[in-house]
């Protein structure tokens, strides 16, 4: 039987010591500070515990999104061929943002920046039957896109983690239907991300295609714009407004009400791409004695982008706020002397029982003074923290600090139980 090992401070956080500190403007700094991330250099950064943690929290619930609509989890290589970007046209067309190389016999490739060009060869190598169909595959991994302003901390980099989402299925209406279906995974996504998100129509880009949606976090730090109609359901990013429609001003095209415009970030996209890629590169199946191309869509999040919009949606003059599910630990346990640590300890094991071992972190830091982890805490935006003290000693009651609300509890361990038992259940 293993052993129960505690969730320990002095372990997880690699975070620098600070007299005092004023929290900045940016998340990206904020998320430097605390140790989420470190800048290797410009638009690349490496995840510490912390911001590895969110980012885990995050792709887990995307797991269980892309469960829902059958698909299956692939890792594709970072390194593409040439040859099959050739094959698409998009060699040409990608510019200097690609990140071009050579192998040691003079072979031309690229770090990818996105999938479709390998997935439809590998899909166009084993599909012989519509009986295969429709297939529905998905990777979480790397990205490369040599950005020539890298900005934002997370939010715009060089390097990047991704969930693309491929699709491909026997004709338009088929294809129609798994991008209904995956549109509505994603609304389950961000729902159970626990933050108010935007869905607009959006330009095909370079990706290309038929169709295309984006989703958006509200945010005066965003770089995009996005414009919703109070009145009907019409919504649509700037640049696609500007392109569809002329002399409108900032009127919705489909009742004439004035549009709102908000600032935005954008954390996912989809595109339903019809034959656009599986025609180049021979991605067939027969249909009434002919070969077809298949129909492909690819739905796109950004993951290690999410870690930053989500700091920058939600934090406040103390610090991070994170929503519950993906907070890095939901449960902070500190005591507040060296003297009630096996106090602590307790009440760690007894709440570890409630809301999972891997939810809760116990405070056991000897060289920072109690003050110093509870402002830690509020900066790093813990969803509770639980402060274990002589009241607890006297009688039984722990103070629960609930970071979203600034409230402050004191309650017996059983109540303690119970609340969070209705917050994580």
């Amino acid at each position: 039987m293993l052993q129960f090992i505690r969730n320990r401070a002095s372990v997880e956080l690699l975070s620098r010591s600070f007299r005092k500190y004023n929290v900045p403007e940016s998340s990206g700094q904020l998320l430097q500070d605390l140790g989420f991330v470190h800048m290797s250099m410009s638009g690349v950064f490496h995840l510490l515990p912390l911001g590895l943690r969110v980012q885990d929290k995050i792709s887990k619930l995307i797991q269980q999104s892309m469960k829902s609509v059958g698909a299956a989890q692939v890792s594709l290589a970072h390194l593409s061929s040439k040859e099959v970007w050739d094959r698409s046209g998009r060699w040409e067309t990608s510019g200097r943002e690609l990140f071009r190389l050579k192998d040691r016999t003079e072979r031309e490739l690229c770090l990818a920046p996105t999938h479709e060009e390998d997935i439809t060869e590998c899909i166009a190598s084993f599909v012989e039957s519509q009986k295969q169909l429709p297939i529905r595959v998905y990777q979480i991994g790397r990205k490369y896109r040599d950005e020539a302003r890298p900005r934002g901390g997370l939010l715009r980099g060089k390097e990047f983690v991704m969930k693309d989402l491929y699709t491909f299925d026997v004709n338009t209406h088929q294809a129609q239907e798994t991008y209904r279906q995956v549109l509505g995974a994603y609304h389950q996504f961000f729902k159970a991300v626990g933050l108010p998100f935007s869905m607009v129509n959006a330009d095909t880009g370079n990706i290309g295609g038929k169709l295309s949606h984006e989703f958006h976090y509200r945010s005066a730090a965003g770089e995009d714009t996005i414009c919703i109609c109070p009145s009907c359901e019409f919504s649509t990013n700037s640049e696609l407004l500007k392109e569809t429609t002329s002399g409108t001003g900032h009127c919705c095209p489909s009742c004439g009400d004035e549009l709102t415009l908000s600032s935005s970030i954008e954390v996912g996209h989809a595109f339903l791409l019809g034959q656009a890629y599986s025609a180049k590169l021979g991605a067939n199946v027969e249909v009434n004695k002919r070969l077809e191309p298949l129909y492909m869509g690819c739905f796109g999040i950004g993951i290690s982008r999410m870690i930053a919009a989500i700091a920058t949606v939600t934090k406040d003059s103390k610090g991070l706020v994170w929503p519950m599910n993906v907070a890095p630990w939901k449960v902070l346990v500190v005591p507040t002397s060296s003297k009630h640590m096996q106090a602590a300890e307790s009440v760690y094991d007894g709440v570890a029982h409630v809301v999972g071992a891997d939810n809760i972190l116990l405070e056991d830091r000897s060289q920072h003074s109690f003050g110093y982890k509870m402002k830690d805490a509020e900066l790093i935006g813990y969803p509770f923290v639980i402060i274990v003290g002589s009241q607890f000693e006297r009688q039984s009651l722990c103070e629960v600090h609930v970071r979203a609300t600034g409230g402050r509890h004191h309650l017996p361990l059983q109540s303690l139980h119970q609340i969070l038992l209705g917050n994580f259940l």
